[in-house]
């Protein structure tokens, strides 16, 4: 069965996220055990011990997220289960590119450690989820709003799933515009930043820099891309996503079709976080999901037959 990996993004980071990876498997914590010399940081008691404000910030939530996927991949691919395919949220694109063999784990931390860094330095703002309305009434919606403020879509989540990012004032508009047309749950995220919007722009230049520095490889598996959910080509497509994703929305919906249209029919979010998982489920009940942040996954990975013939987890 064609299995692709999802990665997981920022807001789904947790306090005690990847213990249980580093604690039952020396693959995982010889990730851990990597990242942490080249970060110069003790990443694992950032990741399991916290406290939740320094692994919130931006410049930490970052660098954890991407090694926790690193270590739950190095379980997969440890139990002979590679993926078809992949892709990541936002910064989980990090993670989908040295699934894909761009660029080789030393340098995938770099990279995320940079992104993170930048990212932090960026003017203040706010994200919120909007639950129930489709993409042209919240388009409309934001169109209004920008007389308060810059504000736009940032993630496409789903056919009704959306984060709108932008000001604070002119997101206050905007939630309660989308309020008002029915929207079934508008709520603020964490994040201190309205990532995937015109706010990021002044980013947009010193990452344009530091990308252009990467040295990449061509994906050897498909790998869909955030800022078009379509699958990457070459490098020169990947080295513009890995710019534009910043500042531009997430097209996380049209990833996951497209993934699906190169053959994917099995989904593992590999990561400690279910939130990707839950999102296919909505897009296709038919497709096998699982997450690595249920043991019954783990349990399953040496078994060829359930694995096979259910996915993850049916």
């Amino acid at each position: 069965m064609n299995t692709a990996f999802l990665f997981p993004g920022q807001g789904t980071q947790r306090v005690g996220m990847g213990r249980g990876f580093f604690e039952r498997h020396d693959v995982a914590r010889a990730v851990f055990d990597r990242a942490s010399a080249l970060l110069d940081l003790d990443i694992a008691r950032v990741c399991f011990r916290g406290p939740p404000d320094e692994l919130d910030s931006t410049a930490l939530a970052q660098p954890a997220l991407f090694v926790v996927s690193a270590a739950a991949m190095a379980v997969l691919e440890d139990a002979g289960r590679p993926a078809s395919c992949t892709a990541g949220h936002s910064v989980g694109e990090i993670a989908a590119l040295y699934a894909a063999g761009v660029f080789d784990f030393d340098t995938a931390v770099r990279v995320v450690r940079r992104r993170g860094e930048l990212m932090s330095t960026a003017q203040p703002g706010v994200m919120a989820a909007v639950i129930g309305l489709d993409e042209p009434t919240i388009t409309a919606v934001c169109d209004t709003a920008r007389a308060w403020g810059r504000v736009c879509i940032g993630l496409q989540n789903g056919a009704s799933n959306f984060v709108i990012s932008g000001d604070d004032a002119a997101i206050e508009v905007a939630a309660a515009r989308c309020r008002d047309r029915g929207a079934l749950k508008v709520t603020r995220l964490r994040t201190g930043f309205a990532f995937h919007s015109p706010i990021m722009d002044p980013v947009v230049r010193p990452w344009r820099d530091y990308v252009a520095t990467i040295p990449l490889r061509r994906p050897t598996i498909p790998v869909a891309l955030n800022s078009t959910g379509a699958i990457a080509t070459d490098t020169d497509v990947v080295r513009h996503a890995l710019v534009d994703q910043i500042a531009r929305p997430v097209r996380w919906h049209n990833c996951l079709r497209s993934l699906v249209d190169v053959g994917a029919r099995s989904f593992v979010e590999v990561g400690d976080s279910k939130v990707l998982s839950a999102q296919v489920r909505e897009l296709d009940r038919t497709l096998a999901v699982g997450t690595m942040a249920d043991p019954r996954v783990e349990r399953r990975l040496f078994s060829t037959r359930t694995w096979e013939s259910h996915g993850a987890v049916s």
